[in-house]
């Protein structure tokens, strides 16, 4: 039995035969591991690349990060024999603690209490670059995270990316987390999709111990990594895009082939949307739209697989009431990726026409309470009070809208049509 199977899904039933026009597909592809993978966990190694600049002794910033990283030593979903490593940048950027197993507290311990005493500017390109020199040694079985914290901007954004590209190509997550206001939050979220991380915004440094328990609780159910999708359309179809959207929103960079999928976690989905373009003729009974193939590894085994190779077909009808039928799932998951772009205008028009703006949210907070996902209505909810108060919304507020809803996703109502899945689907829907 392979360690990943998958159910793919289009979001509509049919196309309708004689239709002269393209038409929009958008697939779900749901993924879910194999149930004994949760028993065998690899080990893991993080580094926490920290910003030590002089505006993080504001706030008492500084002594919050480094009481949430002595919270970290605690955790008992970590090994004695996982392993931390610390970078500190500012002006310049230092490994203060290389690579070094989590049972030497006393040494972790005294190199967090030298954060206290550094200060500077913000050099987050060198600091990843650091990263990249303490986690490239690790064997390929090693899951590795990095934490990225700033506060503010940086003038080497070009060089950071660069960085950032080099931890991808050894399949390094980056979380990258903002806090406060003046930091840069396209630039964070650049970093986190390159590298298939995640990004949060942090109002407040108190907020970390809540945000680093959940990463660690994620990257140690990453029992499958380096996902790899090579998808061959036919002539007629083309590909507009992925995206990841559950548990997380992100986009998946489709330039060449195959197309790099991430991790995939234990005890949950992983959910994408594929979203293709066809082009008629609509003939004959089925519409072919390519094969699909998938490639990964898994650490715990030390064995990489391959799945699919089946073609993907679309049935086609001259029932008109046939073609109008949808699936709700899908286009739940359709829907939660459509969310940032609706953000992203009422943001635009929030500049020049903050009444506008007031009823695109008010839009998006409908689509939200439909899907049940009241984390993200009541951060629409703050915005649009914002608006109708003072006719603008914040820093914060903008933040919190740009960064804080691509990690508050939910799982939409699960539709079973294999048969195979349908006991641990099941499952997992009773521990949501």
């Amino acid at each position: 039995m392979p360690f990943v199977r998958f159910v793919i899904r289009p979001h509509r039933t049919a196309l309708l035969a004689g239709e002269t026009r393209p038409q929009k597909v958008f697939l779900m592809l749901k993924f879910i591991l194999r149930r004994d993978l949760a028993e065998h966990r690899p080990p893991v190694a993080f580094v926490f690349v920290m910003d030590t600049s002089d505006s993080m002794r504001q706030q008492n910033r500084i002594e919050e990060a480094i009481r949430a990283l002595e919270e970290f030593l605690n955790y008992s979903e970590l090994a004695p024999t996982d392993r931390i490593a610390i970078v500190k940048f500012d002006d310049q950027a230092e490994t203060l603690l290389p690579m070094t197993p989590l049972s030497e507290r006393g040494e972790i311990l005294a190199v967090l209490d030298a954060l206290r005493s550094l200060g500077g500017g913000t050099e987050i390109g060198e600091g990843l670059r650091k990263a990249y020199q303490e986690l490239l040694p690790l064997p390929g079985n090693v899951l590795r995270k990095v934490f990225l914290l700033t506060d503010g901007y940086t003038y080497e954004e070009e060089e950071a990316l660069k960085a950032a590209e080099a931890l991808s190509e050894i399949r390094v997550p980056v979380v990258a987390l903002g806090l406060g206001t003046e930091y840069h939050e396209d630039f964070l979220m650049e970093i986190a999709d390159r590298t298939h991380g995640r990004v949060y915004h942090l109002d407040d440094a108190f907020l970390l111990p809540a945000i680093f328990y959940q990463e660690v609780g994620l990257v140690v159910r990453e029992a499958v990594t380096d996902v790899q999708m090579d998808l061959k359309l036919e002539p007629r179809v083309t590909l507009d895009a992925i995206t990841k959207v559950y548990p997380n929103i992100q986009p998946i960079p489709i330039a060449k082939r195959p197309y790099p999928m991430g991790n995939l976690i234990t005890g949950d989905f992983t959910v994408f949307v594929l979203e293709l373009t066809v082009n008629p003729p609509f003939e004959g009974e089925r519409f072919p739209l390519g094969n699909l193939r998938f490639s990964y590894y898994v650490p715990a085994f030390d064995e990489h697989e391959e799945i699919g190779g089946q073609p993907l077909t679309l049935p086609v009808t001259r029932d008109e009431e046939i073609a109008r039928e949808v699936d709700d799932e899908v286009l739940g998951y359709v829907e939660q990726r459509n969310i940032e772009n609706l953000i992203r205008r009422a943001l635009t028009e929030a500049k020049t026409d903050p009444t506008r703006a007031q009823q695109t949210l008010q839009m998006i907070k409908s689509m939200t309470q439909r899907m049940g996902n009241p984390n993200v209505t009541a951060i629409l909810d703050r915005a649009i009070q914002e608006l109708a108060t003072t006719q603008r919304l914040s820093p914060s507020v903008t933040k919190t809208l740009v960064v804080g809803t691509r990690t508050q996703t939910r799982r939409v109502a699960t539709k079973v049509v294999d048969p195979e899945l349908l006991e641990e689907l099941e499952e997992l829907e009773e521990e949501d």
